[in-house]
């Protein structure tokens, strides 16, 4: 057995909240004060506008996924080397 050390062991996801901390110091750059109705009203229309993209969204994924499955739904064929043997 090799004596090597594995880096990635449970205590290392102690690390992991280190980037937070840059975050912080971001943060108290960016200092915006607004009141709070124009806060919600901010979060109000960009709730709307997340939704409708999401709809949008789900829509076309819905629709293609039903186009792929309708054109692509059954492989019977599948390409092999020549040399194969069916079995």
């Amino acid at each position: 057995m090799s004596d090597i050390i594995d880096p990635y062991t449970p205590l290392s996801i102690l690390r992991s909240p280190r980037p937070l901390i840059l975050m912080r110091g971001i943060r108290v750059y960016l200092i915006v004060q607004l009141p709070k109705a124009r806060v919600n009203s901010i979060f109000r229309r960009s709730s709307q506008q997340v939704w409708s993209v999401t709809i949008f969204l789900v829509f076309f994924l819905t629709l293609y996924g039903i186009l792929g499955v309708q054109m692509f739904g059954a492989l019977d064929y599948h390409c092999v080397k020549n040399s194969s043997v069916p079995g």
